[in-house]
């Protein structure tokens, strides 16, 4: 149980930094707009970025609060259905941050293109 606590706890770590990354971004999109750079597409993959980390940090949450409720149903019958439903959420959880981390990485190298026609 506590290797499942641990990833749960994981992916709450990653989501924090992740969304302090977001607001760096935000604010160098920000910098390249007033220098007069089209950020458009790369503004809307950051908000396509927010979607999918609030979606990994809520079914993370989802996950957390399974895990107390398995925890304190340990030697019941509905134990081992509660811990199934723990990892299922656990999954999905680090999924959806994996995808977010993907998208973040597009957006940090689209970017650093958009950085490179400054003048």
């Amino acid at each position: 149980m506590e290797i499942v606590r641990l990833s749960v706890v994981k992916v709450g770590n990653v989501g924090a930094r992740a969304k302090q990354v977001e607001e760096q971004l935000s604010k160098t999109l920000l910098e390249l707009e007033e220098e007069g750079i089209d950020t458009t597409e790369v503004a809307g993959m950051l908000g396509d970025f927010n979607l999918k980390l609030q979606d990994a940090l809520l079914t993370n949450e989802q996950a957390q609060d399974a895990f107390a409720e398995a925890a304190s149903a340990i030697g019941t019958d509905g134990f081992q259905q509660q811990m199934e439903r723990v990892n299922e959420l656990r999954q999905a959880a680090k999924t959806a941050m994996q995808e977010a981390l993907e998208l973040l990485k597009e957006i940090m190298r689209a970017t650093k293109e958009l950085q490179g026609q400054t003048i």
